[in-house]
């Protein structure tokens, strides 16, 4: 077997990388060994193609069969087409739709299934980039998440209004707030603030990706596969119910 036949194998048929040579799959014709001075971000298991091998033949390690796993996986990039969805099928195929609910996916590249690798995880959405927003005078807006790098006191997703914009002495660009709740208001920077809405959708987010995992398993029980997307679908669904009181569970009065 050739290096690149070997490692393609690697790739499609183990799920994790062996840490000791005992754990390597015994249905795989190669010679594998153990070094203690590999890198500690590898396991320091490698293999060659060849149980003879010569000066000429290069190894294989995770580094690499972890890369191969990305080639044939192939994620297509964001720039390489215009969707704001993309997601794999059963077959590996990946497919791209303007709107999450589109009933149908348009083709965008093939793609591989390697073991380990769960398709119906794979629907994602383009990444929003953060724009330097800032609220305008006048303006209804929400209080922000807290971040790594900025704590926020108030409650997230409180609403006020913006009623003046000013500079202090050190260059700093500041808005004055207040909100339906006296105490909530102040002085802050635009990052605090975030538009309408924020919040909600950040809360319908977190909820349905706390749901999709329990309605996969649900589904693929009563039908024969569901997907991540159809997933998603009915987690949002039902959140939404569930919020405008159409839907209440049992603890709910």
């Amino acid at each position: 077997m050739k290096r690149q036949e070997l490692l393609t194998k690697l790739a499609m048929e183990i799920a994790e990388w062996p840490k000791t040579t005992r754990d390597a799959p015994a249905n795989i014709n190669a010679m594998w060994r153990f070094d203690h001075g590999s890198s500690l971000e590898e396991s320091g298991v490698y293999v060659w193609a060849t149980h003879y091998p010569g000066p000429e033949d290069d190894t294989i390690n995770e580094h690499e069969w972890r890369a191969e796993r990305e080639r044939l996986i192939n994620k297509p990039s964001w720039d390489s087409h215009r969707y704001q969805y993309i997601q794999q099928n059963r077959v590996g195929a990946w497919a791209g739709a303007s709107s999450f609910h589109s009933p149908r996916w348009a083709h965008i590249d093939k793609g591989a299934i390697p073991a380990g690798h769960d398709w119906r995880e794979t629907v994602e959405a383009r990444p929003v980039k953060e724009l330097d927003w800032a609220p305008d005078v006048g303006m209804e807006c929400e209080i922000g998440a807290s971040t790594q790098y900025l704590t926020i006191r108030y409650p997230e997703g409180s609403v006020v209004k913006i009623y003046a914009r000013f500079t202090d002495d050190r260059g700093v660009e500041l808005f004055a707030f207040v909100g339906k709740n006296p105490q909530v208001s102040g002085v802050a920077t635009a990052k605090c603030f975030a538009p309408l809405g924020t919040a909600a959708r950040r809360e319908e987010d977190r909820v349905a990706e706390a749901m999709r995992p329990a309605i996969l398993d649900a589904g693929n029980a009563v039908y024969s596969e569901i997907n991540g997307s159809t997933a998603d679908s009915i987690a949002r669904t039902l959140y939404r119910a569930i919020k405008s009181g159409k839907l209440k569970l049992e603890s709910q009065p």
